[in-house]
């Protein structure tokens, strides 16, 4: 059979090219290669493997566990041509328990409480600045309001003190 290209594989399996490339290179064993043109072509067995890592990554299981159970995999391979007897599936079901599961969620529970209570007393801290800056705003706006009076007042009395004086009466007649 044919090789397939990357987008053949991904309609293929539902799943992005982009998804396919990550698998590539984060994982090894998968037998694909580029072509004269730089397109990454699939042999046959490829899409097989492919599927089981699309399977893997569905049931929730991280790419490391992925990249454990493809080395299994290929090391089970390496050891039936070698006769050895030994067959997968002898280890127990890596998923954590969930007493993991619930401590997990405990301490990420207990890290987000800790983080809103910093995020409350800083809030709390901007809020006490805030009175304090408004506090004295208020303060500086009353003394310019003052010093604007004090400023009308003062003029008023500069254009009398300038203005000419009338000459006395005496002079006048």
């Amino acid at each position: 059979m044919e090789s397939k290209t990357l987008s053949e594989v991904a309609g293929e399996l539902g799943v992005p090219g982009n998804t396919i490339k990550t698998w590539l290179h984060q994982l090894e064993g998968i037998p694909a290669e580029k072509d004269g043109a730089g397109r990454w072509r699939f042999p046959p067995e490829a899409s097989e493997i492919l599927r089981q890592i699309q399977a893997l990554r569905l049931d929730g299981r991280s790419l490391n566990t992925v990249r454990r159970r493809l080395n299994e995999d290929s090391s089970t391979d390496e050891r039936s041509q070698a006769g050895d007897p030994q067959e997968q599936g002898d280890r127990p079901d890596e998923r954590p328990t969930s007493d993991a599961v619930t401590v997990k969620l405990l301490e990420m529970l207990e890290a987000e409480r800790t983080r809103t209570a910093e995020a409350e007393a800083r809030a709390a801290e901007l809020l006490e600045q805030r009175a304090g800056i408004e506090a004295a705003c208020a303060m500086h706006q009353e003394r310019a309001a003052n010093l604007a009076h004090e400023v009308q007042r003062l003029s008023g009395q500069v254009l009398l003190l300038a203005a000419p004086k009338p000459a006395p009466w005496w002079k006048i007649w």
